[in-house]
């Protein structure tokens, strides 16, 4: 058996899209080849590369129109932060969340691999890219996971969850828990009430770390 033929370099490290391919040069044979996958219908994607939550977000945004977020659980573990313990697995055998454009609505709902979250994503939210894979900032992201959590996380499970991944996102933006309190008043005045008190609770928890950090203690 002859070797695969070697990509074009731009290909040779990212998930691409199909039609991209063949306008430069490989053939439809190269791309049946098994040192390619398909994550999605018309994305392939060097096996080399291996699977990861990223990944399967750059390869699906591909496939979607212009100005699609990658939504939800999916998102966060896009973002590398945590999930709820169990959810690595869970994620992968669901459809990729997204949220498409208001203008590209009617895009197909049944499209194999995704699922379009009806949750409002208002064009205030800023969004954020992680290579290539296109998301809601992180102080709106937990916002977010928290006001429409995920129906496979049992609801004694919400608030620890919340807690958690508060937590990290406070870290990441260096204690700073003002961004989050900005995100919770982009959502709907419907759920804001569920966040409030979090709100309040990942301030106590900062100031004793903080506390905690200057007096030396461990």
């Amino acid at each position: 058996m002859h070797p695969a033929s070697l990509l074009p370099p731009e290909l040779a490290d990212r998930p691409f899209r199909v039609s991209e391919a063949l306008a430069l040069g490989v053939t439809p044979k190269r791309l049946r080849s098994a040192d390619l996958w398909a994550p999605f219908r018309g994305v392939r994607a060097p096996v080399s590369l291996g699977w990861s939550p990223l990944l399967r977000a750059r390869a699906g945004l591909l496939v979607c129109p212009p100005g699609t977020s990658v939504v939800g659980l999916h998102a966060v573990a896009a973002a590398g932060l945590v999930l709820p313990y169990g959810f690595e697995a869970v994620l992968a055998d669901e459809p990729l969340l997204v949220r498409v454009p208001l203008s590209t609505w009617h895009w197909n709902w049944s499209r194999v691999g995704f699922a379009v979250d009806p949750a409002p994503l208002p064009a205030t939210v800023p969004r954020v890219t992680d290579d290539g894979a296109r998301r809601p900032a992180d102080a709106h992201l937990w916002a977010r996971v928290v006001a429409w959590p995920s129906p496979r996380l049992h609801r004694l499970r919400h608030r620890p969850y919340a807690l958690t991944l508060g937590a990290q996102v406070v870290e990441r933006l260096g204690g700073d828990l003002a961004p989050l309190q900005d995100a919770v008043l982009v959502l709907p005045q419907g759920v804001r009430h569920r966040l409030v008190p979090l709100i309040a609770e990942l301030a106590r928890t900062t100031a004793r770390t903080v506390e905690d950090g200057g007096s030396g203690r461990r």
